[in-house]
Parts: structure tokens; sequence; C-alpha cells
């Protein structure tokens, strides 16, 4: 198998019976440059696409579980969020 690095254009050869179908990271030996390479895999990945028409149970936020939070632990959380609002007035006014 022939590719070339996409930024410098180097060329590289690849005995493909050495290489398993996946996805790999291959870096330019003369270049440096990274790229991920797909060998023997269909990277069009429209088939696997999540229709969201009918699968309503992703779509809607409301079916997300909420965590449950001890007293003692929403006090510290709120206490920082106040703190966290304070500050981003004060550098909002200067």
């Amino acid at each position: 198998m022939r590719f070339a690095c996409p930024c410098c254009g180097t060329d590289y050869a690849v005995p493909i019976a050495k290489m398993p179908r996946g996805y790999y990271k291959v870096v330019c030996s003369h270049c440096s440059y990274k790229w991920r390479k797909a060998i023997g895999v269909n990277p069009n990945f429209s088939g696997q696409r999540i229709d969201l028409e009918k699968d309503k149970s992703l779509a809607s936020p409301s079916s997300a579980v909420k965590p449950a939070y001890r007293p003692e632990v929403l006090a510290i959380l709120r206490e920082e969020a106040a703190t966290e609002t304070r500050l981003r007035r004060s550098l909002a006014s200067l």
C-alpha cells in the first residue's frame, strides 16, 4: 500500500499484509507531521448515523438522570457558584 504525508508529500510504501485493518497514528519521518490513517476500513460513517427522530430518548435532554447530592455537598456547590458569579461580575466591571 502506498500513501503520502499530507504535509510534505513524502511517499511511503507499506506491505499491507503486515498491517491489520484499523486506524493508525502515523508520523512522517521526514517532517514529523502526525495524522490518522485508515487501513482496510471504510471511513464513511454515514451508515452509522443515529436517527434522533426514531430514537426520542437520545434527542430529549429530559431523559437525562440528574445526580443526587447530599445537602452538605449542595451547600458547598452553591457557595462556589455564588463566589464564581461574584468574581465574574467584578471582572466584567473592570
